[in-house]
């Protein structure tokens, strides 16, 4: 597969650099006023408001690496208002950085992310570009446990 241009928001997430498709990306917003919410997914941290309703605040970092803590994640107050077709949720990240646009080169088969879409960079210095329909779907059994 021949890498194809790209065009992400940079952030910074539990210590990590990731990218986020800047198509799917509608605003970064203050989350530290979020509502919690009782839910059994570690990930969902409640609900912000976003453009006149309630949206889903899920921790990036813990969507990324189940089990483990935010890091620095807690004491910002940053989120990602993004739409996966027709889904709309919030993620909080530590620190949104800049757009970059750079071609997307495929994973290895053995590398550890599972919901990376490609990598991007140069030199060495990749960044891992999420696949939001990967990463919707660990959101999906979690929204689906807190129900009903």
């Amino acid at each position: 597969m021949a890498p194809r241009l790209a065009a992400f928001l940079l952030v910074v997430t539990g210590g990590r650099r990731v990218g986020l498709p800047v198509e799917s990306v509608e605003a970064v917003v203050d989350v530290r006023d979020h509502f919690p919410v009782p839910a059994t997914a570690t990930a969902l941290l409640g609900l912000v408001p976003a453009r006149d309703r309630l949206v889903p605040l899920f921790s990036l970092a813990r969507l990324l690496r189940p089990g483990e803590g935010d890091e620095a994640g807690g004491a910002t107050g940053m989120g990602v208002i993004m739409r996966v077709h027709e889904q709309v949720l919030c993620l909080r990240v530590d620190d949104a950085v800049a757009i970059i646009h750079e071609e997307l080169r495929p994973v290895d088969q053995g590398a550890a992310l599972p919901w990376a879409a490609g990598l991007a960079g140069r030199a060495g210095d990749y960044v891992p570009v999420i696949d939001l329909e990967l990463l919707a779907a660990r959101v999906q059994p979690a929204e689906a446990s807190g129900g009903n």
